[in-house]
């Protein structure tokens, strides 16, 4: 789980990570709304590939946090930025 402001708005939005090999594996909530699902994504990754880590930055100096994803995977992409 990793909390960060994504949308600029000036609250965190919730980011968490799942380790499974079915269905989604990140999924992204609302820090208002009563938490409401913004997205989510994974379902498409393959077995075995899961998330690892969460982290929330500043990577572009932009308003808002990117959220950065680190993934279990044996071939592919082991990180994603989401901005």
């Amino acid at each position: 789980i990793a909390f960060g402001d994504m949308d600029g708005d000036g609250l965190d939005e919730i980011a968490v990570g799942r380790a499974t090999s079915e269905n989604d594996r990140l999924f992204v909530f609302d820090g208002r709304d009563g938490h409401r699902l913004l997205w989510s994504t994974g379902a498409g990754w393959g077995d075995g590939r899961y998330v690892s880590s969460l982290a929330f930055g500043n990577l572009d100096g932009a308003g808002g946090r990117e959220l950065i994803v680190g993934r279990r995977s044996s071939s592919g992409g082991r990180y994603m930025v989401y901005r």
